[in-house]
């Protein structure tokens, strides 16, 4: 009994031992053939040109981590440029380095200072001016920059002033006071102030007292007695007896004067200050249109307010005006078609108006509103606007500059300047007024200096600003633009229409 008790824990050992041998074995045969399911690799430690990296992956079975190691990345290459030897500099060889770790990959080697001498270049002297101070010669070397003879600083000279003499006024020409300039460099030192011309002052033989010019022809004066004529509703003084000259007198309702109209032809005029007890101030709408070749100058004098639009149209012979103190308002066109037209004078101190180069300018808005056909127009700021009709009908005109800083021409300023061949534009033109240019058919240059032809395009142009005139040229400082006059069927008929619209108005 007790052999088989032994017996059997043998028997139960050996079965244990077995069944344990039998695990085993099973294990080790599930880890050597079960498949691993892995997930996408990851980066763990990103790899550098200077460093290696390591990614992995995981079974999704069993949790297995999977790892490899991420070889470094080649580095990233930049040029040390070589620097050449001068004389006085070492140099250096064409290197490399990585631009990423900064790693040198290929060494710069010193290169030895060249031995050669300066290149010697010429610093050119500079002459002092009046304001400026100068150098003396000097130079340095190109190569290294260095220094060889320094320049030397020249103190400015200072003006050196002269006098500008004065000129005295006469009766159609402005007279200056005395001024200064520099001899050398000839900035003004002190202002030329401009003297207004006198006018002329005519006897009854039409000779000038102050000048002793005598004029053939129709001159008329504005000038009132002390007292004045008084004018009864016959048309005489009743003070002395005259007969009047002007017999057309249109009550003004608005004003509560009378204004009057030339009735002609005669030789000589007298205008009363009022008539039939009421103050005369207006020179009427197309007041002296009859006067036509008659009438040769005029002096408005102060008891005349108000010179009305198309004052003196078509008065072909008037060679002078003189505006009075008291002229309040002028008129659109008042002078248009006055072709003989030399000298428009303002009084000196007058209020609203002032002349300069035979242009008639309203001094507060910079407007030019008459000219003739020896207009200089002034240069000095004092114009920034061409006005309407300024030159309309001039026939006169060959050649016509306006000076920078004018913006604005306006509408129909040059219309049928017929016989002008070029006119200057600056680039500060900015907008042309329609019919600014129109039937200026003897035109054939345009010179807009200091302006491109992108800059021309640009400017606002009214409506037929350039009909039927000539095949100009417009001069630009990037070269030349050419237009062709194309004179459609629409364009003589819409001229045909302006010229009676032009003619009716000015019935």
């Amino acid at each position: 009994m007790k052999n088989k008790n032994i017996i059997f824990f043998i028997s139960i050992f050996v079965l244990v031992i077995a069944m344990f041998a039998v695990i085993l074995t099973a294990c080790n045969k599930e880890e050597e053939h079960i498949e691993h399911e892995y997930g996408e690799w990851e980066t763990n430690i990103e790899a550098t040109c200077s460093a290696e990296g390591l990614k992995s992956r995981v079974c999704m079975k069993c949790g297995h981590r999977d790892v490899e190691v991420l070889p470094e990345i080649p580095h990233t290459e930049a040029i040390d440029a070589a620097v050449p030897a001068t004389c006085v500099h070492t140099g250096l060889t064409e290197g490399k380095h990585c631009s990423v770790c900064n790693k040198v990959l290929v060494e710069q080697q010193v290169v030895a200072i060249v031995p050669t001498a300066h290149t010697i270049v010429v610093d050119a002297a500079v002459a002092p001016t009046c304001t400026a101070a100068g150098l003396t010669e000097g130079s340095h070397c190109s190569a290294c920059g260095a220094v060889i003879v320094a320049q030397d600083t020249i103190d400015e000279l200072g003006h050196s002033p002269v006098v500008l003499a004065a000129k005295s006024p006469t009766c159609m020409e402005t007279g200056l006071t005395e001024g200064s300039k520099c001899s050398r460099c000839n900035a003004v030192l002190e202002h030329q102030e401009v003297i207004n011309a006198l006018g002329h002052d005519f006897d009854e033989d039409f000779n000038c007292s102050i000048c002793h010019e005598h004029r053939e022809g129709f001159m008329f004066e504005l000038v009132m007695f002390e007292q004045g004529h008084a004018v009864n509703a016959d048309n005489y003084c009743v003070l002395c007896g005259t007969e009047n000259a002007v017999e057309d007198f249109v009550f003004d309702e608005t004003r509560a004067t009378y204004s009057f109209r030339y009735n002609g032809p005669r030789t000589t005029l007298t205008l009363p200050a009022s008539y039939k007890g009421v103050a005369v101030t207006t020179l009427g709408r197309a007041a002296f249109r009859d006067a036509g070749s008659y009438l040769v100058s005029i002096d408005i004098t102060d008891n005349i307010t108000n010179v009305s639009n198309l004052a003196f149209v078509g008065c072909s012979a008037l060679k002078s005006v003189i505006i009075g103190h008291n002229v309040e308002t002028i008129g659109d066109m008042a002078f248009m078609g006055c072709s003989s037209l030399e000298s428009i004078v303002v009084v000196d101190g007058h209020p609203r108006y002032h002349s300069d180069g035979n242009c008639l300018i309203e001094t507060a808005t910079h407007k030019m509103i008459a000219g003739c056909k020896t207009s200089v127009i002034p240069s000095d700021g004092s114009v920034t606007e061409i006005g309407e009709n300024v030159f309309n009908g001039n026939t006169s005109i060959i050649t016509m500059s306006i000076p920078e800083g004018v913006t604005k021409i306006d509408n129909a300023a040059f219309y049928q300047c017929t016989n002008m061949t070029s006119v200057s534009i600056p680039n500060t033109v900015t907008e042309f007024g329609a019919h600014a240019f129109f039937y200026c058919s003897s035109l054939r240059d345009i010179y807009y200096y200091g302006g491109t032809k992108a800059e021309w395009k640009q400017i606002v142009k009214g409506g037929v600003w350039d009909m039927m005139s000539g095949n100009y040229i417009i001069h630009c400082k990037d070269g030349n633009k050419q237009h062709r006059a194309v004179l459609f069927f629409f364009a003589i008929c819409l001229a045909k229409q302006s010229l009676i619209s032009t003619f009716r108005h000015c019935q």
